[in-house]
């Protein structure tokens, strides 16, 4: 059995102004991707115990993502590099480079029947997903039968998800709603030649640097409050688990980073599970899964804290940007309830926290307040 990795290319550095057709335009890669590309480059390197085949499109955005990539993976793990243009992005022929807006207004009825059938409208002179898919696996399959190693490719969203709905056996005019965030991963297994997935846009926390929060902070449009209260339930997160005995089993950095992101769609209704969503998407499992529950926390071992009960109590102690006592967040929480429901429900998150509060206190942390 062999793994294969597929990765979209990093972010790029585009024009100012509106959303734009780019298929095959050699758009360069922004320098904040190459960073995260090496991380991504070290999580592949603690995975694969031999030589990769990597592999990207000839598109510059592809070539440099590899190439940082490979930067992380060192010396000696790569076996051969080949680029093909059968990984190469859509070609979008007559309305490459061209704002979808403008398009939209000049030819309506070309821009409706894209609409109609997404995986199927081919572009003026140019190809459709359908057919950028079918070149996509005839390179990988290429790949596949050079030898028995790894395999790495870095191409693009639109060839990447083509290729996966065949394989999944999901429609092409819905693959859209496959996950292609910046430097995901699919990773597949083959086995005497049949394709398995594993993993679809994946991305490793490892990847959620600084950079990207800001990056996530702005392309939601999370609002600066919120984003103070954030910052402060880390940093309260963090006091509490530096506090806790040498030797747990949690994970730090995954529930800062969390605790960073955790009310990123805090103006939505349902933002728990909305922002768990948003994060899903961008491929960021492990935080989402946090996320989805720090509203209303799961019940961990008895004797034994989470890093989700840990990044709920802290949320619950965090009163916008200011620490306060259990009690006082509740207190002021409940003039909002204004049915019985309501207020059981508001009785029952508090005695949650005084559930977990407890389990603090049994960890002996210095953080125990009422």
């Amino acid at each position: 059995m062999r793994t294969i990795y597929l990765i979209r290319h990093g972010k790029v550095d585009t024009d100012a102004g509106g959303r734009k057709c780019i298929g095959w335009t050699d758009v360069p890669l922004s320098p904040d991707a190459v960073g995260p590309a090496v991380r991504l480059g070290h999580w592949i390197r603690e995975r694969t115990g031999r030589p990769l085949l990597a592999a990207s499109g000839t598109l510059l955005r592809t070539r440099d993502t590899l190439r940082a990539i490979l930067s992380g993976l060192g010396d000696g793990n790569v076996s051969e590099l080949v680029e093909e243009e059968g990984f190469n992005e859509v070609q979008t022929g007559l309305w490459e480079g061209r704002e979808f807006a403008e398009i939209r207004s000049s030819e309506p009825d070309l821009y409706e029947e894209r609409g109609q059938s997404l995986g199927y409208f081919r572009f003026p002179e140019g190809e459709s997903i359908y057919d950028a898919g079918e070149r996509f696996e005839a390179s990988l399959t290429r790949l596949m039968q050079a030898g028995n190693q790894d395999i790495l490719v870095v191409s693009h969203s639109g060839t990447i998800r083509a290729f996966l709905c065949k394989l999944l056996g999901i429609g092409l005019d819905d693959f859209m709603k496959l996950g292609s965030a910046n430097l995901s991963v699919c990773v597949l297994k083959e086995d005497q030649g049949i394709l398995s997935v594993e993993k679809t846009a994946y991305k490793p926390t490892d990847l959620l640097d600084n950079h990207e929060i800001e990056w996530l902070y702005k392309r939601y449009k999370v609002p600066e409050p919120v984003i103070a209260h954030m910052r402060k339930t880390a940093d309260f997160a963090e006091m509490l688990l530096n506090n806790l005995p040498a030797g747990n089993d949690l994970d730090g950095t995954l529930l800062k980073k969390a605790a960073l992101v955790h009310d990123i769609a805090r103006t939505c209704s349902g933002h728990a599970q909305r922002g768990a969503d948003i994060l899903r998407r961008e491929g960021y499992y492990e935080i989402a899964d946090l996320v989805e529950y720090h509203h209303s926390a799961r019940p961990g071992p008895a004797e034994e804290l989470t890093e989700e009960e840990i990044l709920f109590y802290a949320d619950k102690r965090v009163q916008e940007d200011r620490i306060v006592t259990l009690k006082e967040r509740f207190d002021r929480s409940l003039s909002k309830c204004k049915t019985k429901m309501a207020r059981e429900k508001h009785e029952a998150l508090y005695q949650k926290s005084l559930v977990i509060e407890d389990k603090i206190k049994g960890n002996r942390s210095r953080f125990y307040h009422r």
